[in-house]
Parts: C-alpha cells; sequence; structure tokens
C-alpha cells in the first residue's frame, strides 16, 4: 500500500511539477552509537534510514497540495557511513524531488538502529530536520545528539518558470500575446508596438499588428551624411537588381538543363527499343521463294518436261499405277512456227516471307 502511495505521489508530482531539487545525501557519523535517549548499542549498530519529504503538488485547477511521503533505505548501514550511491531501492543518491510553487527543500530524516547480535533492541539514534525555501542550492551538516548528517542539493526551474520557479513565461507571438521573458524574473517583454497586460493591445487600441515606419531626418549641416545614405542605398539597390537577375539567369539554366536532359532519355529509349525490334525480327525463320521451288514434284504427281515433236511424252514413266498417262502427238503439240506470240506467264515475286 505504501509503494503504491508512493508511486502515485512521485507521478502527480512529475506532471505538475515547476521544479526539481537533487538532494545528496553524503555521510552519517556517530562514532559511539549513542541513541537519543543516551543508551548505547552494545557491539555494532545497524541502522536505517526513513526520509520524510514534505512537496507540494499543482492541481488541475492551479491549487497547490501538500504532500507528504517517505523513502526507506537498506538497514545495514553503520554507524560511521559514507554514501556515492543508491541508500535503496527507492532511494537513489542523489534523490530527485519534484515540487510545484516556489522551490522549497523540506524533510526530517529518522535513523533508527538495533543491535546486531540483539535484534530486538531497536534505537531512535538521530532525527535530523531542513526546511528551506526560495534557495537554489546549499551544502551543510546537520546534528541530533552525538551523531551527524552531511548532504547537499539543487534545486532547478522547469521550462518556462522563473525566479524562484513560481513565475512562469512563455514567449509568444500570436493572437494571446506578443512578447519576450526576461530570463531571471520571468516578467514579460512586449514586443515593439505593443501593449497592455498580456501585450495584445496596439497603440491605437487595436489587436491589429502595427505598421513600422522609418523616419528619415534631414540636416542641412549633414550633407555629406545624406549623400553617403544616398549611395548607400543606391549600391544596396543595385544588389538587389542583381541578385535578382542572377536568379532569372538560373532559373532560365535550369529550364535549359532540364530540357536537354529529357530529350536525352527520350533519344536513348528510341534506339533502345529500334535494337531490340530489329533483334526480335533476326530470330524469325526466312522462307524463300523462287522458280525451282514452284516447279518441284509435289503429291506423287510427276513434272511434265517439254518434249521434241512427235515424240511421246512420259515415256520414261514406268509406273502403271498411275492415274492416267499422257500422249503427246504433234497434231496436239501447238505450232512453234507460228508467229502467233503466246501470252506471257506470270511468274511469282521473289522475296522473304515471315509466317
Amino acid at each position: 500500500m505504501f509503494l503504491h502511495y508512493f508511486t502515485f505521489s512521485v507521478l502527480l508530482a512529475q506532471v505538475w511539477s515547476e521544479g526539481k531539487v537533487l538532494l545528496h545525501i553524503q555521510s552519517y557519523n556517530n562514532p559511539a552509537s549513542q541513541a537519543l535517549t543516551g543508551e548505547v548499542c552494545a557491539g555494532q549498530c545497524v541502522n536505517t534510514f526513513t526520509l520524510t519529504l514534505y512537496t507540494r503538488v499543482r492541481l488541475g485547477d492551479g491549487s497547490l497540495l501538500e504532500e507528504i511521503r517517505q523513502v526507506r533505505s537498506h538497514d545495514n548501514i553503520g554507524d560511521v557511513e559514507s554514501f556515492s550511491s543508491s541508500l535503496g531501492t527507492l532511494w537513489d543518491n542523489p534523490l530527485v524531488i519534484h515540487f510545484a510553487g516556489e522551490v522549497r527543500l523540506k524533510f526530517k530524516l529518522a535513523v533508527n538502529g538495533v543491535e546486531k547480535n540483539y535484534p530486538n533492541n531497536e534505537y531512535r539514534m538521530a532525527e535530523f530536520t531542513y526546511n528551506q525555501t526560495g534557495k537554489f542550492s546549499d551544502s551543510l551538516t546537520l546534528r541530533s545528539g552525538s551523531a551527524s548528517l552531511t548532504f547537499k542539493y539543487n534545486a532547478s526551474c522547469s521550462v518556462y518558470y522563473y525566479n524562484t520557479c513560481e513565475v512562469r513565461c512563455e514567449s509568444r507571438d500570436d493572437e494571446v500575446g506578443h512578447y519576450t521573458c526576461n530570463k531571471t524574473t520571468g516578467d514579460m517583454i512586449c514586443s515593439e508596438g505593443w501593449s497592455g497586460q498580456n501585450c495584445d493591445v496596439t497603440a491605437n487600441g487595436t489587436d491589429q499588428a502595427p505598421v513600422v515606419t522609418e523616419q528619415i531626418v534631414a540636416d542641412n549641416s549633414t550633407d555629406n551624411t545624406n549623400d553617403n545614405n544616398t549611395g548607400n542605398t543606391a549600391s544596396n539597390t543595385g544588389e538587389n537588381s542583381k541578385l535578382k537577375i542572377d536568379m532569372d539567369l538560373l532559373w532560365k539554366v535550369a529550364a535549359i538543363c532540364g530540357g536537354v536532359i529529357i530529350g536525352t532519355i527520350l533519344v536513348v529509349l528510341w534506339v533502345w527499343y529500334k535494337t531490340r525490334y530489329k533483334k526480335k525480327r533476326s530470330k524469325m525463320p526466312k522462307i524463300v521463294v523462287s522458280n525451282e521451288k514452284l516447279f518441284e514434284k509435289t503429291n506423287n504427281f510427276p513434272i511434265i518436261e517439254p518434249s521434241a515433236p512427235g515424240e511421246e511424252a512420259l515415256s520414261d514413266v514406268s509406273d502403271t499405277n498411275q492415274p492416267s498417262r499422257h500422249n503427246l502427238s504433234s497434231s496436239s503439240i501447238p505450232n512453234l512456227n507460228n508467229n502467233t506470240t503466246p501470252p506471257p506467264v506470270e511468274q511469282p515475286e521473289l522475296g522473304e516471307y515471315y509466317p
């Protein structure tokens, strides 16, 4: 139950914290092993620290709440100890303590000791208290009975908190306000032309941004100064004009380079496409048609060759299974002496064909 309460308290303080304190316990000394009652631990005394912190947290409505939480150390602290690391599971050294409102460190540290050989004999060895407000650092030694405790601490404000961490200021330049913050006090510093509690009012009483104009005061006794100012103005104007011309030239060069690059890419793509298309066509089989192919023997039909007049054609064919036999006689042979010119025989065109 205590652990749950402690964890919740730490988370709550971190959410609404406006600063933090780093508390470093340096040493504890009670060489006489004497308790507050004057009794002395027989033999060796084993001690335990209980740190009670009094911190403030800010609630959602802006009010501050006093919070009390405790942290316990491990139970094997001797009568003379120096500390550089943690003092327990939930006690880092230095211990981070978050707070709200003005910076403050308030705590009570109780030391309880038991005799090592007689655990039932328990004593209150010391009680150290500290309460400081508005101080960011300190280093001192507290005393209680015959015991002493040496510690130091450093405090710092969270972002946007100034002075002793109770003043919040965030620089703005919008409809809420127009101001910066003093890095020490956190006071608002209105921007030029703005006034009011939140620096949201102009000189004419509106919330519109003021128009700031420069006034040129002429002085007849300082003609040379005016001439120099005029020369500087002309020089600035010439530089601005040169800059504008350079920018125009830069855009033109960029446009030309872009066109050249795009054109080069298109040409490369076209060459690549044509080369790939020709390679694809070169892999196709070729079909060549000639006169000899047209007159070759096809199926089982014989080739009819021309013979002399009066001779029998196809006399060398001895296959009696042919479907028919033709006899050519002088009467069936056309008159070669006739001057009539036979019509020309159409020949197929030679060339390459692709399936």
